[in-house]
């Protein structure tokens, strides 16, 4: 039997997921300009 809600799921994201994701896009460009500064230093 087919469970609809977990299909709904894979394509809407509720609120934490979504504010999981803007974190990790913040945690990498952190990561990414911690690297640079390493890299001139």
């Amino acid at each position: 039997m087919l469970n609809i809600s977990k299909i709904i799921n894979k394509f809407v994201k509720n609120a934490n997921q979504r504010e999981l994701e803007a974190l990790n896009l913040t945690v990498q460009k952190i990561n990414n300009f911690e690297a640079k500064i390493k890299k001139n230093f």
